[in-house]
């Protein structure tokens, strides 16, 4: 289901009980706090297993209400908070349309540490660190797919994985102007 625009939710009384994926698109989640609990009158939260928010910024809090999610695409970084966050049952998390930096790949493997599969934009400059700190730390990442990642950064990326010796039988790919590691 593609909710799209701003509009009262609480003027409609039509439901979708069986809605497991949701897009939010251009909705005013940040301007009405009350968007997404209000949300839940038509569409149960607790059954959404897939949430996609474009063009727009979801909180943490409000990301606590879908307590059953697995797989999260958001356009912009979730903002950082020093109070931890744990959301534990996300294995999917793509991030499109910013970039990641060491400090918010942190963030993101504190907040959902059963992460399977990562989407996201590094900075060019930090992909050893970036690359260094998910292979050390994560224990379930198992894909990741790093995005805009021209044919002179692939290269350097795969020459950095395969002399550091950072992980074992792998397979990397450019795919989409993106390069493509899973093991």
């Amino acid at each position: 289901m593609t909710i799209e625009g701003h509009f009262k939710l609480n003027e409609y009384s039509i439901q979708f009980p069986r809605v497991t994926k949701l897009t939010l698109k251009d909705t005013n989640i940040e301007g009405d706090s009350s968007f997404i609990s209000d949300m839940n009158s038509i569409v149960p939260l607790t059954q959404l297993t897939d949430l996609v928010v474009k063009e727009n910024q979801i909180s943490l809090n409000q990301l606590r209400l879908f307590s059953n999610l697995q797989s999260l695409t958001v356009s912009n970084l979730l903002p950082l908070r020093t109070k931890t966050f744990r959301h534990n049952k996300i294995l999917k998390l793509v991030i499109d349309d910013d970039v990641c930096d060491l400090k918010h790949i942190r963030f993101l493997l504190q907040s959902f540490p059963y992460l399977q599969s990562l989407e996201i934009g590094i900075h060019e400059t930090q992909f050893e660190d970036i690359l260094r700190f998910l292979f050390s730390k994560s224990i379930n990442l198992f894909s990741l797919f790093l995005l805009n990642i021209n044919s002179i950064l692939f290269e350097q990326i795969s020459i950095f994985i395969r002399n550091e010796n950072l992980i074992k039988n792998y397979t990397i790919e450019r795919i989409d102007g993106g390069l493509y590691l899973w093991w």
